[in-house]
């Protein structure tokens, strides 16, 4: 079987993967990392940030939330501390139940954190969290929609309550973007579940937020929507954050600046996709023998 870096990480080997469906090759199911990680070698596991000049725009410092739930033995997310970067985006990968979506929704307010803070631009989501969230732009895991609204209308009503008052050009750019542009009139009933998270995808970008948060954002989409949706948030990465959460290393490797995982609502690792292929040994190994008096003819 062939190497494959989206398994099992640990410090000193990967797993291969046997018999998958290409499907199943590309999710985090069964994606985990050694306890030992949590070592003297844990720092190894970090790369440093390459360019100095970059400045954390979002700072996640030791962040803890834990539910009421006494059948919950460690915390949702567990001392997280976690630095992003402006016109950089960083993935959140693990598998179901790492603490991926539950740090979304800490650090939109939808939960507060038991302990712990982030700031945003400078703002602390614990004690200024109104003036936080104006920065934001937000795709939740789950469609947030309003079934008789069309495209257009969601578009105009989200502009609105971000406090934009947008053209009718700005509302046929915004869906051109995501690519609902011959959807613009269709009510969101109608639409399919891949173009239903086009257009909260198309929400979070309404005012043009500093700091972009999407919960598996192309969940559902087909593969050529998908692409163009990695094509797009590339193009729009300049000048803000982006942090998303996603199943699917090849979106990861393809997007994604930095690459942080959790695992028990902890930091396990972050750095580039090369980074983690380099320290963790995975990948393709390729060995050449040259035959210097062979026939090469």
């Amino acid at each position: 079987g062939r190497l494959s870096w989206f398994g099992r990480i640990s410090q000193h080997f990967a797993r291969k993967s046997h018999r998958r469906s290409d499907t199943e090759s590309n999710r985090m199911d069964e994606f985990d990392i050694e306890e030992n990680n949590r070592s003297t070698h844990a720092a190894r596991n970090f790369q440093a940030v390459p360019d100095e000049t970059l400045v954390p725009r979002v700072q996640i410092r030791n962040l803890v939330k834990r539910y009421n739930n006494k059948k919950q033995v460690s915390p949702a997310v567990n001392n997280l501390s976690l630095d992003l970067y402006e016109s950089q985006i960083t993935c959140l990968l693990g598998h179901n139940g790492a603490g991926k979506t539950t740090t979304i929704s800490v650090l939109t307010g939808l939960f507060p954190p038991t302990s712990g803070d982030c700031t945003i631009y400078g703002d602390s989501i614990t004690n200024n969290l109104a003036h936080a969230r104006r920065s934001m732009g937000i795709c939740p895991q789950h469609n947030v929609l309003f079934e008789n609204l069309t495209v257009r209308e969601h578009l105009i009503l989200f502009h609105r309550i971000k406090g934009v008052n947008p053209t009718q050009q700005n509302i046929t750019d915004c869906a051109v973007d995501v690519g609902l542009g011959s959807y613009i009139d269709i009510s969101a009933g109608a639409l399919s579940g891949g173009n239903k998270r086009k257009l909260c995808l198309a929400i979070a970008l309404c005012g043009d937020p500093t700091f972009l948060l999407l919960d598996e954002p192309t969940s559902g989409m087909d593969p050529y929507s998908r692409r163009a949706t990695w094509e797009m948030l590339r193009k729009k990465r300049a000048g803000r954050v982006t942090l998303l959460t996603t199943h699917f290393m090849d979106e990861a490797e393809l997007l994604a600046d930095r690459i942080a995982v959790m695992k028990n609502g902890g930091l396990q690792c972050c750095g580039s996709a090369l980074f983690l292929k380099e320290r963790f040994g995975l990948g393709y190994n390729l060995a050449l023998v040259i035959d210097e008096g062979g026939d090469t003819g």
